[in-house]
């Protein structure tokens, strides 16, 4: 003999209100785990940008204080069209004094180098013509413009 079985009672709909609870509990933990990455790679971002910019300042103040440097370099050359090699150097050296950003140094009257800093290392540029090197040509006449 089969004995029935007991009828369940309750009604599915009863549990709906949990469902949709449970789901929207989960749904907010998401959004707040999405929330919490994003402002954590924001802040990342923002540390990195705060860092660099202090590198990027630290460079640039490093290159102009070069350029500057070159720049009286430059006018030290014009005022002395018979420059020889020793008052060059006796200039240039100067250059390098405070930093480590420069690792040589060469004057090129009309495109020919005929000076350089140090020298030691670097004999073979001089008489180097830079209009006859394809590749250098161009800009070496822009720098002469600019």
């Amino acid at each position: 003999m089969t004995e029935k079985q007991p009828k369940r009672s309750g009604n599915k709909a009863a549990y709906l209100p949990a469902f949709l609870a449970g789901v929207s509990i989960f749904l907010a933990g998401v959004v707040l785990i999405q929330m919490a990455q994003k402002a954590t790679l924001d802040a990342q971002r923002n540390r990195v940008l705060r860092e660099s910019s202090v590198v990027r300042a630290k460079l640039e103040g490093e290159i102009l204080a070069n350029a500057n440097l070159v720049r009286g370099l430059t006018a030290s050359i014009i005022t002395e069209p018979d420059m020889n090699q020793d008052r060059f150097v006796q200039l240039a050296s100067h250059l390098f004094k405070d930093g480590d950003l420069l690792r040589n140094i060469a004057a090129a009257p009309n495109f020919v180098i005929s000076m350089m800093y140090p020298l030691k290392g670097n004999e073979q540029a001089l008489g180097l013509n830079y209009l006859t090197i394809k590749d250098q040509a161009a800009a070496a006449e822009m720098a002469k413009k600019t």
